[in-house]
């Protein structure tokens, strides 16, 4: 699993091959065996393909730079969406995919949620493809710059 970890990138520009619906579907699974409070599981997701997700690219909102991508979830409901929205991406890595997290979808939010046609909170997106380019890896924080350990008695 840190391999998928390591190697995940946001990817913006991905071939045009289609992803197999029964990768999509893992990847899904994977996001509802995600961890929630209280076992809540309060998420959905909307799996765009062909036609219907052309009709959300073209709206232009959160998508400037994407190329291709293949699969388009949206994630509703706010709660405990962040463990689901890594295990999806975690497991399209290890697919060969590649994903990107669109987390802020405000400035669009009423325009999505209209297409949507949801009452449920939109609180991201999450692109889908086979990559065409892989960026280069980014520079992260060094562990001893974020973790603190304390020993107390």
């Amino acid at each position: 699993m840190i391999q998928e970890i390591e190697n995940r990138r946001s990817i913006r520009k991905y071939r045009i091959d289609e992803v197999d619906r029964k990768i999509i579907e893992e990847i899904l699974y994977s996001a509802t065996l995600a961890l929630s409070a209280k076992n809540r599981q309060p998420w959905k997701f909307i799996a765009y393909q062909r036609d219907e997700k052309d009709k959300l690219v073209d709206r232009k909102t959160p998508f400037a730079g994407i190329e291709n991508e293949n699969r388009i979830v949206e994630i509703c409901d706010s709660l405990s969406i962040g463990a689901a929205v890594e295990n999806m991406i975690l497991t399209a890595t290890g697919y060969g995919l590649g994903t990107l997290w669109i987390a802020n979808t405000c400035f669009a939010y009423n325009e999505l949620v209209d297409f949507i046609g949801t009452d449920s909170q939109l609180t991201g997106i999450v692109a889908v493809g086979y990559p065409d380019e892989v960026p280069d890896k980014r520079p992260r924080k060094r562990l001893e710059d974020v973790v603190e350990y304390r020993n107390g008695r």
